[in-house]
């Protein structure tokens, strides 16, 4: 063997890079698995939710030209009530179209991280042709889902009232003042800053139930092919196998960044405003503020959820659905749209050619 053809040889390939596991996992690797999955396939799932969010943009710029345009009419009361006619109006049709437009942001990043997961090859035009024929179960899902939670907080609501009425009964028969000379002044704004900070973090707290109830919905629709209400049902079931702790944290890593793209927009659109609203003063107190700064705050806002909120919160759902699998979840429920055709009948038994039949049952004994 020549030495230097056995030099020559080319150097191996180097070993692909590992795959991410998908469960179960703890709630401190959620973040990095996001993370890992989203730098991976950076240009699938940001396409995805840059799709969305522009979309969402140009839906919502109607609503920023129609404040000023309200303005601009002055405080005549029949110009206020025609405008408020046709925006109210308008301004529900527009959420509902941005919230067609979340749901199938969240299904095909979905689809998307479902075909990673199985070894395919992903792409942007996939994943929408997967979740376009489930898009508008998963906008009736999430309508549902917004009505459920609406009746949970009215019924919070009236936990709180009933309990207000309760206090204030025993105060009364109990003697307590309220008035001047009563109570001392600075324990009752020590009581009266207790209770509110109570009511502020049990609300929140109620928050995050809601959502950690029926955020799984998408995936569940998706996968599982359920009806809308029984995709929320069963995310019911699926968090009260033990996942709610991920989901707790996946919620609140989407709060800070909800609530983080704000923070960092704020100077921005102060700014802007404040130059507006110069600009107006010197054109004349009539002339309505220029429609700019807000148009350009909506782009900010929507270019941080495209890169940030979007593919964390839809990843994270994704992760988390997985996990409960591998965590063998319990067993999808039975619905009418999976139900197939009834079986046909059982076939008769054959007997062999040289053994004759067995008597019938009515027969008559010999």
């Amino acid at each position: 063997m020549n030495d230097a053809s056995y030099y020559a040889q080319p150097a191996p390939f180097p070993p692909p890079p590992p795959r991410p596991q998908w469960g179960p996992f703890t709630a401190g690797d959620l973040l990095p698995r996001i993370f890992q999955i989203y730098g991976d396939n950076f240009a699938v799932i940001f396409g995805l939710s840059a799709m969305a969010a522009a979309i969402s943009v140009v839906l919502q710029l109607p609503m920023q030209l129609m404040f000023p345009a309200m303005a601009a009419r002055g405080a005549d009361p029949r110009k206020m009530l025609a405008a408020f006619a046709v925006l109210i109006p308008a301004v529900l049709l527009l959420s509902l179209a941005v919230a067609y437009v979340f749901c199938l942001a969240f299904g095909a990043i979905f689809c998307a991280i479902h075909d990673l997961r199985n070894g395919e090859t992903i792409s942007i035009g996939r994943a929408l042709d997967q979740t376009g024929p489930r898009s508008f179960r998963l906008f009736v899902a999430y309508l549902l889902a917004h009505l459920r939670m609406l009746g949970w907080g009215l019924l919070f609501a009236a936990g709180l009232a009933i309990v207000g009425v309760v206090v204030a009964v025993v105060a009364h028969f109990s003697g307590i003042s309220f008035h001047r000379g009563g109570a001392p002044v600075i324990a009752m704004g020590i009581l009266v800053v207790l209770a509110v900070l109570a009511v502020v973090v049990g609300y929140i707290a109620f928050l995050f139930w809601l959502y950690a109830r029926y955020c799984l919905f998408v995936p569940i629709v998706m996968a599982e092919q359920l009806g809308a209400n029984a995709s929320l049902d069963r995310a019911v079931v699926i968090g009260n196998t033990g996942g709610r702790g991920r989901i707790y944290v996946l919620l609140m890593i989407a709060v800070v960044l909800f609530f983080g793209i704000i923070v960092v927009t704020l100077p921005i659109s102060l700014v802007l405003g404040i130059s507006s609203g110069i600009s107006a003063m010197h054109h004349g107190a009539n002339v309505a503020r220029s429609p700019i700064p807000a148009m350009v705050n909506l782009l900010i806002i929507g270019l941080g959820q495209a890169f940030l909120f979007y593919p964390v919160l839809g990843i994270g759902i994704t992760l988390c659905y997985f996990d409960l699998m591998a965590r063998r979840l319990p067993p999808a429920p039975i619905t009418f749209e999976a139900l197939p055709f009834q079986p046909p009948p059982a076939p008769e038994p054959t007997y062999p050619v040289n053994m004759p039949p067995p008597p019938p049952e009515n027969m008559p004994e010999q």
